[in-house]
């Protein structure tokens, strides 16, 4: 039973995929909001980084969620860090399945390392969605420039626009995670249909030999006894 297991597991190696560092479009700095929400499979034993130019003054969130179900003799933990433009951690997340950070007031400008390991997996592959949020204020800094003249009435609006745009990112954070959540079983269902695929294909090709030498080893033993009693007897 542990060769059929293991064969199994050789079968479901998945494919490797190589992610690099993303490119930030010009208008990046002139929206005042910017989300990224992505998936990614990570690999047994495989560290995948992600950067993302953050510029000073700005409000960063981050959050994930492994999807992948954990197994009996393996966990869907992985280790989560968030590392600033000169190398220092963030934010470190320590074998959880699923963080969520607070937000952040961003004081150095550059890009800041997203990085997600799963060193403790042997085996099992592990797929996790991913969601960085960015509020740039110096938009609003930009607009307060070009309305000096109705100062007072801009603090009010802003205050409400401030509040507006809070609530908002906060519900595409919650409309992330409610899709998170959707896709699980999915993706539960699925990862348990191939394996269970595999391992049958395995199991009737190991049937098929155990019954093919059955019937080898019989057409051997009959065969030596007739040939032993065509033979003459002995003086």
């Amino acid at each position: 039973m542990f060769l059929l297991f293991f064969i199994c597991i050789l079968a479901a190696k998945p494919v490797v995929v190589q992610l690099e560092k993303s490119e930030v479009s010009e208008d990046y700095q002139y929206q005042a909001r910017v989300t990224y929400e992505f998936s990614f499979v990570l690999q047994p034993r495989d560290r995948q980084c992600f950067y993302q130019p953050i510029y000073s003054g700005s409000k960063l969130k981050f959050s994930y969620k492994v999807l992948t179900a954990s197994t009996a003799m393996s966990s869907n933990a992985i280790i989560a860090e968030v590392r600033r433009p000169n190398g220092e951690s963030l934010y470190r997340v320590h074998l959880n399945s699923e963080a969520e950070s607070p937000m952040w007031d961003i004081t150095s400008k550059g890009d800041y390392e997203f990085c997600f390991n799963n060193f403790m997996a042997k085996f099992l592959e592990k797929k996790i969605e991913v969601f960085i949020g960015i509020i740039h204020p110096h938009v609003f800094d930009e607009v307060k420039q070009l309305g000096n003249d109705t100062v007072e009435m801009y603090h009010n609006m802003t205050e409400q626009v401030w509040n507006i745009l809070g609530t908002v990112f906060h519900v595409v954070h919650s409309m992330h995670f409610m899709r998170n959540f959707a896709n699980v079983d999915m993706t539960n269902a699925l990862a348990n249909l191939a394996f269970v695929n595999r391992c049958s294909i395995v199991l009737i090709l190991l049937i098929v030999t155990i019954a093919w030498l059955q019937t080898y080893s019989l057409k051997r033993l009959f065969h030596s006894r007739i040939h032993r009693s065509s033979e003459k007897p002995r003086a």
